[in-house]
């Protein structure tokens, strides 16, 4: 059986399929996992991480899940939930260490698009990039993916936020790239 990572844009549900897959029960919590090496998260034959690859060897049998959503949510989401939390940084690669807030809208701090070029643009394990959005339609197209059936746990997709139009013009300019990158992919797609 292949190990599965499952990786993505922070605040976008790795966590809730990670959970999902490997039939943990809801929480806001993160899992309890077997171990964490260097920022990689393992239970059973399962991964969940937010940074490169730089660990696995290419001859490992991996098929990737790669969930992404929309930005504008992902970015507020992660000032709201960790904007001082220097190992959630960490654990996504950054080295930035000061308030979220103060530059994220202005850098790629968390280094976003270099996240997602790793392990979509230039893929080199098979990978399936969902959007959040649809994931609860795409269970099917996981199942063959992974080849093991799962359910998912209780699916509420929340509204986006009323965004400040200053921001909303700050995070266009920034993310520029990776929003056109987001926005050519269709629902789900295989690399």
């Amino acid at each position: 059986m292949s190990k599965l990572i499952i990786s993505g844009i922070p605040r976008s549900g790795t966590t809730y399929l990670f959970r999902s897959i490997n039939n943990l029960p809801q929480s806001p919590w993160s899992p309890h996992f077997d171990k964490i090496v260097d920022h990689a998260h393992y239970l059973n034959d399962t991964i969940k991480v937010h940074t490169p690859y730089n660990n696995f060897s290419l001859n490992e049998d991996i098929k990737v899940i790669f969930l992404h959503r929309n930005l504008f949510d992902c970015i507020l989401s992660n000032v709201k939930t960790f904007n001082h939390d220097i190992n959630h940084f960490r654990n996504i690669g950054s080295d930035y260490n000061g308030v979220l807030e103060d530059k994220i809208f202005d850098q790629d701090i968390l280094n976003l698009e270099q996240l997602f070029d790793v392990w979509v643009t230039n893929a080199v394990f098979p990978t399936l990039v969902i959007k959040y959005e649809h994931l609860a339609e795409c269970q099917t197209q996981i199942e063959d993916f992974i080849e093991r059936p799962f359910s998912l746990l209780p699916f509420n997709l929340a509204p986006g936020k009323e965004l400040d139009p200053n921001i909303a013009l700050k995070i266009s300019n920034t993310y520029q790239n990776l929003l056109s990158k987001l926005s050519a992919l269709p629902p789900i797609y295989y690399t």
